[in-house]
């Protein structure tokens, strides 16, 4: 049986615990409304706490797939704002910007400030600034 898609119908895919939420509006006008009885943010601090990196990095790219695929850049930009750095390890922390790197660069406004603010959160941290370097090339 095919995995079904969770933003489209509400439906769980196999990978998936619950739905991120529903794609509503029109063609063209679509908005991705949050499931909210459960916070897509808070699933993936969870798995990020339990060490369950690549189910973390699944969780991210539904999430930011499904925004983007909608248009909905604002819902983009308001994860940026939303994201709790302390709660997330650096791999999953760099990957909100890798999945957003190539898309839409002037309608992501809150990428800039986030990618500074990861920058910021791993040198507190103690990460080498090398390795700050090696992590986030590219994503800046």
């Amino acid at each position: 049986m095919p995995e079904t898609d969770a933003l489209s119908n509400g439906t769980r895919t196999r990978n998936s615990a619950a739905p991120v939420g529903r794609l509503e509006g029109p063609v063209g006008q679509r908005k991705l409304t949050l499931d909210r009885s459960h916070s897509p943010l808070q699933s993936i601090y969870d798995l990020s706490k339990r060490g369950a990196i690549q189910a973390a990095l699944r969780e991210v790219v539904r999430l930011v797939d499904g925004c983007l695929r909608a248009g909905d850049f604002d819902g983009c930009n308001s994860l940026f704002r939303k994201i709790d750095l302390d709660q997330l390890d650096p791999e999953t922390a760099t990957s909100f910007l890798a999945y957003t790197r190539i898309a839409a660069p002037d309608r992501l406004i809150d990428r800039e400030p986030y990618a500074r603010a990861v920058r910021a959160w791993m040198a507190s941290r103690a990460v080498p600034p090398a390795e700050i370097d090696d992590l986030l090339r590219g994503l800046e």
